[in-house]
This record gives C-alpha cells, structure tokens and sequence, in this order.
C-alpha cells in the first residue's frame, strides 16, 4: 500500500512540473513574437508631391522700347544665345520721326548749301564795293582838296569864276560818287553780315536734324530684342500685335545655370505645416529614368514649397515635371 501512494505522488509532481513547463514556453513565445530581440526601427516617413522644374537663376529681358510686338522668333523652351535676335519691336511715331528728320536734313543741306554760295557771292561783291569806295574816296579826298584851293583863289581874285564852278562841280560829283560808293560798301557788308548768321543758324538747325535723326535711328536700333544671356526661354509675356512697354515687366525670360534647378509643389496646408526647409528630398525626373537627384527644401510658405536639387543632366529642363519624396521627422 506504501509504495502505490509513493508511486501516486511520482506522478503528479511530475505533472505539474510538465504544466509548469509548457506554460512558461507559451509566455516565452508570446513575448518574442510582440517585440523580437534585436528588430531594426520603423523606417521614417515620406511624403510624395509633384510639381514642375524650374531654373533658380532667371534673367528677365524687358522690352527696349514702347511698340507693337510684331516679329517673335524664339517660342518659351528653346535654347537661345547670347546676342541672338528674338523679336522685334514696330515703333511708328519713330519710323515717322526718323522720316521727318531725314526730310528735314535734306532740306537744310540743300539751304545750307545755296547760303553758301550767295555767301561767296556777297564777299566777293563787297571786296568789289571796297575797292570802288577806295578808288571814290582817293578822288573824293583829291577833289575836295582842289576845289577848296580853287575856292581861296576865287576869293582872292587869282582865277576865274568859271574855273572854280568847273572844279566845285567835279568836287559834288566825286562827293555824291564817294557817298553812293560808301553806302554800297555799307549795304554788300551788311550783306554779308546777314548772310553768315543766316549761314550759322541753319548750320546749327542742321546739327540739330542731324542729332534727331541719330537719335531715331539708334532708338529704331533697339527695337530688334536680343538675348542677354545663354539659357533656356521659359517665359514671353506678350503676343505677336500685341502692344510692350519698358515698364510692363518681364517680355522674355530666360533661364541660366542650367545646373541649379528647384521644384515648385503645392501640398495641402496641413501636410504643409509638417514640411521644414532644410529637409532631405529626393527628385525624380521622367526625361531622366534612373536618375535620382538629392535636393533639400528650402522654403516653405502661402505660395508653395520649393525643393532645391542639382542636375548634371541636360536632360532636365524648365517646365518640366518632377515626382519629389520629402522625408518627415
């Protein structure tokens, strides 16, 4: 009877300790299974945006001149060069000043040049009048000194009144061909006097036109819009008949370094309000497979985020569109 109760309580301490066993297995299994030893941490999180590939250096190109935009050569995504003809601007009020000038350069040349002889003319004639006062005046001075010696002996009795008539004559004759000789002089050097001012003032009028017809041809120059830089066109603000001005902004713009390049993207603000400049992205372009350009945000605000990146590829250009992966803290 002993031994059946020893051989009872055998079994059952070795019951318990096998339910022991299998219960502390099960807890062990279950604490593996909700945290593994040695598991790697949760991968961060990443957002997916897409928007369009911009250049980050620009040059704007205003218009020159006020005209109507009549000539456009280069269409936005073109390659353009530095110095090379993109439109051209119609100015009529410039085309008609340049007309007006030119007209107005010819007449005072041809006026300038028929001053010129009447003014050669004029001196040669009061050189003519000179010379004949000179010759009046030598026979002035001679007769006025006979007949007042001619008058001292008529009144002394020493010569006949006829004689001293004769000599009084020739006396009033020379005096009123002095006087009708020195009035020519005074009258061919007045001549000339007038003739070389008039001379001089349409030789100033005549610089003057000149001057405006210089300047409306430089002005008609800058109507041919060139480009200041080499890049990529992205921008033209006006069509062809469409009126420019130089203070309406940007006609062309052109994007330079094309290596520098940004993405503009438009999340929505709460998702927005978790975006951080200096943030990592990646950049993904469809005109570049297999190319992932690492870039980083640099700003964000109201108008949008904008992702900053690097592009080696010519590939990649404005206006294009790119896939960006932004990683949240």
């Amino acid at each position: 009877m002993r031994g059946k109760w020893i051989l009872a309580s055998g079994v059952a301490i070795l019951l318990g300790a096998a339910l022991g066993g299998i219960t502390l297995l099960w807890k062990g299994r279950a604490d593996s299974s909700a945290q593994p030893a040695g598991a790697p941490a949760a991968a961060a999180e990443e957002i997916s945006l897409t928007g369009l590939v911009r250049a980050q250096h620009v040059v704007g190109l205003a218009a020159p001149i006020e005209g109507t935009l009549f000539h456009v050569l280069v269409a936005p995504g073109e390659e353009v060069h530095e110095g090379q003809l993109l439109a051209q601007i119609r100015n009529t009020a410039l085309e008609d000043e340049l007309k007006a000038a030119g007209e107005e350069v010819r007449r005072l040349e041809d006026r300038l040049k028929n001053l010129e002889t009447a003014f050669l003319a004029a001196r040669l004639e009061a050189s003519r009048a000179n010379a004949d006062f000179s010759r009046a005046q030598s026979e002035f001075f001679q007769a006025e000194k006979a007949a007042l010696r001619q008058q001292v002996l008529y009144r002394e009795g020493a010569t006949p009144r006829r004689v001293w008539e004769a000599v009084q004559a020739e006396f009033r004759a020379k005096e009123e061909e002095y006087e009708i000789r020195r009035q020519a002089v005074q009258a061919a050097e007045e001549r000339v006097s007038q003739l070389l001012n008039e001379t001089e003032t349409v030789r100033q009028a005549l610089q003057e036109a000149k001057d405006r017809m210089e300047l409306a041809s430089s002005d008609l120059l800058a109507t041919d819009v060139v480009s200041p830089a080499n890049g990529i066109l992205t921008a033209l603000s006006a069509k062809a008949g469409e009126e420019v001005h130089p203070e309406a902004g940007d006609l062309f713009q052109i994007a330079v370094d094309l290596t520098r390049m940004e993405v503009v993207l438009k999340p929505e603000p709460p998702l927005r309000e978790r975006i951080r400049p200096g943030q990592a992205a990646s950049v993904h372009v469809a005109e570049a497979p297999g190319e992932v350009f690492a870039g980083s945000v640099r700003q964000v605000g109201e108008q949008g985020v904008i992702v900053e990146f690097t592009s080696p590829a010519p590939v990649v250009r404005p206006g294009q569109s790119a896939h960006v992966r932004i990683k949240l803290p």
